[in-house]
């Protein structure tokens, strides 16, 4: 059984063809703490997603009618949903598809799971709902904000740094 977990309180929305599967995982999102929403294909999603307040997209990739990547890709597009979050997953494991969605702007591409629990744990570590050991997480709603610093950071170093020394090395160290 699911115990619910710290922040959880954000709504899921399960978008999954099977509608065995999509129970499972609604009955799983929904133990945790989620308030969870079903969706049995990706257009269906999308009229989910402009009349709810959802925080999480959770995805099988391979679907009838707009499959898990094409509806991240249309999320990402989107002025008004681009800060929903999303997570794909599907029983093919190439990892084509799994750097396609992160470069369509998903958190990740998960292996389909029997295990409903340990499957709503790592979706949770993804968003940061938990840690790692299962405290509470914070780190996922800062990582955008880090990432677009970074060039910035690394300018102010590069100007801040003497000429001719090179990063990581310190004073009276050896190359």
């Amino acid at each position: 059984r699911v115990k619910p977990m710290p922040g959880a309180n954000r709504t899921v929305l399960v978008v999954e063809d099977d509608r065995d599967y999509c129970e499972l995982l609604h009955g799983a999102f929904q133990e945790a703490g989620f308030r969870t929403l079903e969706a049995l294909n990706g257009e269906k999603a999308l009229q989910v997603l402009r009349n709810e307040n959802v925080d999480l997209v959770v995805s099988d990739f391979m679907m009838p009618e707009l499959n898990g990547l094409e509806l991240c890709r249309l999320i990402s597009d989107d002025i008004h949903l681009g800060r929903v979050k999303m997570v794909l997953y599907s029983a093919n494991q190439d990892t084509m598809f799994r750097r396609k969605a992160r470069e369509l702007g998903a958190l990740d591409y998960l292996p389909k799971s029997d295990d409903t629990e340990e499957f709503v744990r790592q979706v949770c570590q993804l968003i940061g709902t938990i840690g790692q050991e299962g405290q509470p997480g914070w780190a996922a709603e800062w990582i955008p904000q880090v990432a677009r610093l970074r060039p910035l950071v690394e300018s102010l170093l590069q100007q801040a740094r003497p000429a001719g020394r090179r990063p990581g090395r310190g004073r009276g160290q050896r190359p």
